[in-house]
């Protein structure tokens, strides 16, 4: 029975997973029923497992009361807030309250950051050849507009840049553990096959229009390549640096996004405007969740320009700042911006046997946050499966979970 439902668990959370990495909205039961069967199998295995009788204080336990707390915001400021959004922006952020919950009293054993991120790195190898099938195939390979034909494909197959560069991103940082860090080296073609998949996933994010993907995907690639350099012989960690400052730069240089004209009329940058007027009003108790989509609604209408509010003229009431920690601010205050930079900040210090995996998978979550909604928006479910996958799974297999490793 228990490993019946250990399965149906692991089942449902790639189906959660899948859900989101596709944008699937409808039908109802394959948009919703991977979080729903997940939420069931977990609560059954919580009972046939007796898990309440093995909670414990403890770092961990400490750590998922920050996310608790950031939800329970919302309904501490609900008196005060006099804005109308509030249901729909509770809904999208329901992933904070379970998670705390599944955090608390954690996950099944058969659950392991090795056998994870190599269903990631095949997930987004996979995902990445389905846009190529859908957008050509050999024809696209030989067709002079590859990048937009992949845009397109992308976007009408699969989702929007920003969920699929990010996939692409932890798939990266994946490799690199299941590579270098993994109790369990695989054989020598074993890890050929997953730096061929590293290579195919660093083209992919060159292809992508996203920018902060790409930027990340090279900042993944080129300090985790110095790290394992200078494990090996400094000079070789040198010369490494050396080879990714210059490699870097000239792989910024030729993104199609990267041009001074592309940057100075970023939209973001009207939002973020937006964002700081209304914080400069009220930076210490920001404005209640709801009433700040109302305001911030309001006044993004007069730093967006005619195009930008043309192509979102159906959106512009539920468009956020696209970025989290003007929006925690904006919500709540000083109180609501710590939170934030906690929730990213301490698995770092807490999770001391796989300390570089966290500050990998927290810095990329802290990079992307500045250019798009995380732990309250689009990003809610990716990144709180990768806090789980840091500080629930394995975590009992430690002797001292607390120990200090280098």
């Amino acid at each position: 029975m228990k490993k019946v439902l250990n399965y149906i668990n692991m089942f449902s959370l790639l189906w959660l997973v899948l859900t989101w990495l596709f944008g699937l909205t409808s039908p109802r039961w394959l948009a919703y029923g991977g979080i729903e069967l997940f939420v069931a199998s977990w609560l059954a295995e919580c009972i046939v497992e007796r898990r309440w009788q093995e909670w414990q204080w403890d770092a961990r336990t400490l750590y998922f009361f920050l996310p608790l707390l950031l939800f329970s915001l919302a309904f501490i400021y609900a008196p005060f807030d006099t804005g109308t959004h509030f249901g729909r922006l509770i809904e999208h952020r329901l992933g904070l309250f379970t998670t705390a919950l599944f955090g608390l009293f954690g996950v099944n054993k058969r659950y392991t950051l090795r056998g994870m991120f190599r269903v990631l790195t095949v997930l987004a190898v996979g995902t990445s050849v389905y846009v190529i099938c859908r957008a050509g195939g050999v024809e696209w390979l030989m067709a002079p507009n590859k990048t937009e034909l992949f845009a397109a494909a992308r976007n009408q197959y699969v989702n929007a840049h920003m969920q699929f560069n990010f996939t692409l991103c932890v798939a990266l940082i994946g490799i690199w553990y299941c590579v270098f860090r993994d109790t369990h080296t695989p054989r020598w073609w074993g890890k050929a096959l997953y730096l061929l998949s590293a290579v195919f996933l660093m083209a992919m994010l060159a292809l992508s229009e996203g920018r902060s993907g790409f930027i990340a995907g090279l900042g993944i690639v080129g300090v985790l390549s110095v790290i394992e350099a200078m494990r090996f012989r400094k000079w070789l960690g040198w010369t490494t640096i050396a080879l990714a400052v210059v490699l870097g730069g000239i792989a910024l240089t030729h993104h199609n996004r990267m041009s001074a004209g592309e940057l100075s009329s970023e939209p973001r940058l009207q939002l973020w405007k937006s964002a700081i007027e209304l914080i400069e009003e009220r930076p210490v108790l920001g404005y209640g969740m709801s009433r700040a989509q109302e305001e911030f609604s309001k006044v993004s209408m007069r730093y967006t320009d005619d195009v930008y509010r043309a192509c979102w003229h159906d959106q512009i009431a539920v468009l956020d700042t696209h970025n989290q920690y003007l929006q925690a601010w904006l919500e709540f205050g000083v109180l609501g911006l710590v939170l934030v930079l906690l929730i990213y900040i301490t698995p770092m210090f807490i999770d001391t046997r796989h300390r570089l995996l966290s500050i990998m998978v927290c810095g990329l979550c802290m990079f992307l946050s500045m250019f798009d909604m995380f732990i309250t928006g689009t990003f809610c479910i990716p990144y709180n499966v990768l806090a789980l996958m840091l500080l629930a799974v394995e975590w009992k297999q430690s002797a001292n979970p607390n120990e200090i490793c280098k």
